[in-house]
């Protein structure tokens, strides 16, 4: 995954997911959790075109008033076609928008 590096609420947390499985990706759970304990919402996603790696862009929308410094956590589950699955985490943090130079 990758991301801004600080996000801002309301704004919007952008990246991409590149997966690849010698036995087929399955299906990807998206999770973006707050550090509160609170979850912004979830998706599911199923292979599409090449079973056998795949890129999904990744856009959520942050809601305003999030504190700064509020941690912002993407999880990434994907399965295979014969059961096996992975993961990956990518934290962050609500902040200003860094400028364009940077």
């Amino acid at each position: 995954m990758q991301p801004h590096l600080i996000v801002a609420s309301p704004g919007l947390l952008t990246g991409s997911l590149v997966l690849f499985d010698v036995n087929g990706v399955d299906s990807v759970h998206v999770r973006v959790d707050l550090g509160d304990g609170s979850t912004l919402g979830d998706s599911l996603f199923f292979a599409s075109g090449d079973p056998f790696q795949d890129t999904l862009p990744i856009l959520w929308q942050l809601p305003s008033g999030l504190p700064h410094h509020t941690s912002v956590r993407v999880v990434a589950r994907a399965r295979s076609y014969i059961g096996f699955s992975g993961a990956d985490t990518l934290l962050t943090a609500i902040g200003d928008t860094l400028p364009e130079s940077l």
